[in-house]
């Protein structure tokens, strides 16, 4: 739980945000609502093939187009950060269907060896 006084965390438990985090908080009342944080975090100095891996449309309908992304793992997850779809990503260009993914904003974390790179897609139909 999380403690705020004067907007400031002031007592609760320290969390990674690496990954969407999400939180219940019960508000006046007692009516509990769900927060879903997300904190883009740039780290160290950016590489120059981090820049390659494009993704389009964005927003999409039924597809995504990756360019870029060849000998990459790649995981999408959901806001509430659920992996939804894990695939090695084999071409240059990478055609994925969206058919059976509902609406909503989704995360593509493409890893490398020792490297992640974090792109964020949405879905509207």
């Amino acid at each position: 739980s999380l403690t705020f006084e004067n907007c400031l965390a002031t007592t609760g438990t320290v969390y990674d945000f690496t990954t969407p985090v999400v939180y219940e908080y019960i508000g006046p009342g007692g009516c509990p609502s769900e927060w879903v944080v997300v904190a883009d975090i740039e780290t160290g100095k950016a590489e120059k093939t981090d820049n390659k891996i494009s993704i389009y449309p964005n927003p999409s309908r039924d597809h995504l187009i990756i360019q870029g992304a060849k000998g990459t793992d790649l995981t999408i997850m959901n806001t509430i950060g659920l992996p939804v779809l894990k695939k090695e990503i084999l071409e240059d260009n990478q055609v994925l269907t969206l058919e059976e993914m509902n609406n909503g904003i989704y995360f593509l974390y493409f890893k490398k060896k020792d490297k992640l790179i974090l792109k964020r897609f949405v879905i509207s139909r």
